[in-house]
């Protein structure tokens, strides 16, 4: 689709983007240094930090994570991350705050930095800008920006070959009245995170009366209100690495054939057509992203048609399910940027990988009744259970205790010692 490719690429210039695929796009790192790099990633303890750690330990590198709950509660951090430290996010996102980052990327001789989260990347290009001399192994923050536009998402996917569902933009409670009357339910999302008070994530509307009385009670709305028809199936998430020279590694694919509250529970790998990931390759080189991110995709249960959702350039919250399966992200990223040889991509085992926390609050759910529309899929209690134990006996928890023993005391201790309510370490 030579034309369709051509066209995204021209719109992106125009939107002030250089991208070629044939020119690096190496604007937002520092001096890579391949020999023996220092990560750092900062945010709070989870499945993707724990992966990155373990990931990168396995490789000889010197860790540091920096972690921002309040207050660090967790066992055995330090046989995963050498240096470990700790900053509330209030205190971290400051002026003040900026400067003590600066001083301990510096003190601990950082080769890099990362995280989990477009507020918090946006946040580091910022207050790492002063340093040159490390990276920030981040998408470029003109990417992330624009990609906080779902509208714009939208623009650009349809530009690049991806098929899309039948999409209206809402302005106020009068424009409710052009959606057909078949066209319900259907699912909303604020066009970006701050562009609509109050504000929200997502809302299901099942016909026209709660979309004008949903309408009629934000105070602003600054930008459309994204509504698309409602399909139900399972998520497919298409995970992706682009370096700066403008070159993709081979993109794996996987379905989410559970989730609950816009949260995958599992992934299984499948397989992935040249077409889609062709449209993925073009969306990346639109953006000129850099390191890693993939797409969220939904399949229609009904015909098997594959609908763009959005894409995360960055880690998220798969990256530690595709890591059981054999698809080393964290390792990943810091090639991308030269901090690392690049290695080929390995397949994803079979399997499935899950995360237990949230296949037992999936669980909890189906048992009262409580699944929504946009969990899937909705199961009775049996049903449900019966899933469950299947899951556990045939599936690989993505901080297991068996496969990543260090990562799974700090994770659930971590937990552990938020229910009981025990002071910080």
């Amino acid at each position: 689709m030579p034309g369709v490719c051509s066209l995204a690429i021209d719109e992106a210039r125009r939107d002030g983007y250089g991208v070629s695929t044939l020119v690096p796009q190496t604007s937002t790192t520092g001096t890579d240094r391949t020999v023996n790099p220092r990560p750092m990633i900062v945010g709070p303890l989870g499945p993707t930090q724990l992966s990155c750690l373990t990931s990168w330990r396995a490789r000889g590198l010197q860790t540091v994570f920096l972690q921002t709950e309040d207050p660090p509660n967790a066992w055995g951090i330090g046989h995963l991350a050498h240096v470990h430290l700790h900053k509330a996010a209030s205190a971290l996102r400051s002026a003040d705050g900026a400067r003590w980052l600066r001083e301990q990327v510096l003190a601990h001789d950082v080769s890099g930095v990362t995280c989990v989260g477009d507020e918090l990347a946006l946040w580091l290009h910022e207050a790492l800008a002063p340093l040159p001399q490390v990276s920030r192994w981040l998408a470029p923050a003109r990417a992330i920006t624009d990609l906080l536009s779902k509208r714009l998402q939208i623009e650009r996917a349809s530009a690049c070959g991806f098929k899309l569902l039948p999409t209206w933009d809402l302005r106020s409670a009068d424009d409710v009245r052009s959606l057909p009357r078949n066209a319900y339910p259907v699912v909303a999302r604020p066009d970006t995170p701050q562009s609509v008070s109050p504000g929200f994530k997502v809302e299901v509307w099942r016909n026209s009366e709660q979309a004008e009385s949903f309408m009629r009670s934000r105070q602003r709305v600054h930008s459309p209100v994204i509504v698309q028809r409602f399909v139900r199936g399972p998520n497919v998430l298409v995970h992706g690495c682009r370096h700066g020279d403008g070159s993709q590694q081979p993109y794996a694919a996987f379905t989410a054939p559970r989730k609950h509250l816009g949260v995958c529970v599992e992934l299984t790998p499948r397989p992935l057509s040249p077409e889609l990931e062709a449209a993925c390759r073009r969306f990346a080189d639109v953006f000129a992203l850099q390191g890693v991110f993939h797409f969220d995709l939904l399949l229609d249960e009904v015909d098997g048609s594959i609908y763009f959702m959005e894409v995360n350039a960055r880690l998220g919250g798969t990256t530690g399910k595709v890591a059981a399966l054999g698809l080393d992200e964290p390792s990943h990223l810091l090639s991308a940027f030269g901090a690392l040889p690049m290695s080929p991509t390995a397949t994803p085992a079979a399997g499935r990988a899950y995360n237990l926390q949230a296949a037992l609050k999936y669980w909890w759910a189906a048992c009262r009744g409580r699944l929504s529309l946009i969990d899937y899929p909705c199961l009775g209690t049996l049903e449900a259970t019966q899933a469950l134990l299947r899951m556990m006996a045939s599936g690989q928890e993505e901080i297991g205790p068996l496969r990543q023993p260090r990562a799974a005391l700090c994770y659930h201790s971590q937990k552990l010692a938020g229910i009981l309510r025990l002071p910080g370490r």
